[in-house]
């Protein structure tokens, strides 16, 4: 084993030179033809480079099958109609179509909050499209803009990466985020009696919705069936009260009425996934029993 003249460090027999004080090393052998460091650079494997050509050639065979079809409904438009009408609809929809299909395989990492922030947008730009070629305004399409944003808002709570909630914790991203958007339905909307009544009771209502599933999520670690179960809590809870704020808005009353099936389908749902989990729990419990 071969020694550095200068500082003394050990040295490999194909080393050419210390790596510490960069003295050059007079006999080293003939294996630095062969090897010639001894951590090897990193590169892609073979699998994962032919993973990532086939995504590609997936993106590309999609991107131009869309293609396709949106020129085939713009030239169909103009023949019949001399004009481009009727055909930006399904166009629309075949460009939301890419966003969400095609264009992730262009991507080289996918998370989930990335794709659903990029699907987000895309579908607020696809309504507010649509209802501007049909109706020429934007009236029922910001509203439906602000929920998917609301939605966003609440949704991202949860992957604020760590180093961002030493600054700004969650709590305090999830108060500001809904004085926010309050002031921005507030400037929409412009009706006093509709934004007390309707607005800031469902913002109330969504921020402790969000800050209390966003603490029972945490202390459960994350867990997938804890998430479900808080999610669908979430809607069910969610669709009643406002169900019955539209319903005391309009016709003064109390009486919910379409919220009553959307909770027939998620409280069997969410006691199911209670359910399951309790039952995990209490197999993990029995095991660990047995095994002392």
């Amino acid at each position: 084993m071969a020694y550095c003249i200068k500082c003394g460090v050990e040295l490999s027999e194909y080393i050419k030179a210390c790596p510490l004080c960069e003295t050059e090393v007079l006999n080293g052998t003939e294996n630095e033809e062969i090897i010639n460091s001894d951590y090897p650079d990193y590169r892609m494997s073979p699998k994962d480079e032919t993973k990532r050509v086939k995504h590609i050639f997936a993106g590309k065979i999609l991107s131009v099958l869309f293609f396709d079809y949106a020129i085939i409904l713009l030239i169909l438009n103009i023949l019949i109609n001399k004009t481009v009408s009727w055909s930006m609809i399904p166009v629309l929809s075949l460009v939301l179509c890419w966003f969400g299909v095609a264009y992730p395989f262009f991507r080289k990492h996918n998370t989930f909050f990335r794709l659903f922030t990029m699907n987000c947008i895309a579908v607020i730009v696809y309504l507010l499209s649509l209802n501007l070629i049909i109706s020429g305004d934007i009236l029922w399409s910001r509203i439906a803009g602000l929920s998917i944003a609301l939605l966003w808002v609440i949704m991202a709570g949860f992957f604020i990466p760590e180093r961002i909630r030493k600054i700004l914790p969650v709590t305090v991203y999830y108060i500001l985020s809904s004085v926010i958007l309050f002031v921005v339905i507030t400037l929409l909307i412009g009706n006093q009696l509709s934004i007390f009544q309707v607005v800031l009771p469902l913002t109330i209502l969504l921020l402790v919705l969000s800050l209390v599933s966003y603490f029972v999520i945490v202390a459960r670690a994350n867990d997938f069936l804890g998430m479900s179960s808080v999610i669908l809590f979430d809607i069910s809870v969610f669709c009643l009260v406002l169900d019955i704020i539209i319903v005391h808005y309009t016709k003064g009353t109390y009486m919910p009425s379409w919220s009553i099936i959307v909770n027939i389908v998620t409280i069997p749902l969410f006691a199911t996934v209670h359910t399951i989990k309790k039952s995990r729990e209490l197999k993990s419990l029995i095991s660990k029993k047995l095994h002392r």
